[in-house]
């Protein structure tokens, strides 16, 4: 009996831990998302140009 509030001390320590790595990683996503939109625009800013 003295074992359940160790284990659900470590299960709410694993679920805490898991959810900051879930937004840290959905963070990186989006800063990735935006400079991939950044870095698609100036190729198309350069192929318009280079054709011109």
């Amino acid at each position: 009996m003295d074992s359940i509030p160790f284990i659900l001390i470590l299960a709410l320590i694993f679920a805490l831990m898991f959810i900051t790595e879930f937004f840290k990683v959905k963070k990186e996503v989006r800063k990735s998302t935006n400079l991939l939109k950044i870095l698609k625009k100036e190729v198309m800013e350069l192929k318009n140009t280079k054709n011109k």
